[in-house]
């Protein structure tokens, strides 16, 4: 799919995907394929439907990358950012090799290619936002003793 002048926001992708963007940004969530993105003037930000077992190729210009990683994935992962930050964050990740602008390493035990690069964009691998709720008031709170 190749779409210019415009973002893409797509959720439960039940086959693979090839997306080129131009312009704007690029939300995947809830996918369980492969996935390869070219987005230019846009960032990606991307939420698998449960632990990674196909490939993943995310390339941006002029903008950023977010991966978020569930529990019991197992990846090989190059992650690098050109004129941006850097950050993986994930349990069991165990970098191999870092470089300046780029680290090479596994999470869990490895074995599924997830390669994700930012020319003038941030790159951010972490878990799965948890979802907090707002903790109700105590019962002898009142609207006006706040």
């Amino acid at each position: 799919m190749t779409v210019e002048h415009g973002g893409l926001e797509a959720e439960d992708l039940e086959g693979p995907a090839r997306v080129k963007t131009s312009g704007d940004d690029v939300t995947l969530r809830g996918f369980a394929s492969s996935v390869e993105i070219d987005a230019d003037r846009g960032s990606v930000d991307l939420t698998p439907t449960g632990p990674i077992a196909h490939p993943l190729v995310v390339r941006t210009r002029h903008g950023g990358i977010a991966l978020r990683v569930p529990a019991g994935s197992g990846l090989d992962l190059e992650a690098a950012s050109v004129n941006g930050e850097l950050q993986v964050d994930v349990p069991d990740w165990s970098a191999q090799r870092t470089e300046n602008t780029c680290t090479f390493g596994r999470v869990g035990a490895g074995g599924v290619a997830v390669k994700l690069e930012a020319d003038k964009g941030d790159v951010h691998v972490s878990p799965p936002a948890r979802r907090w709720r707002r903790p109700l008031p105590s019962p002898a709170a009142k609207p006006d003793d706040r």
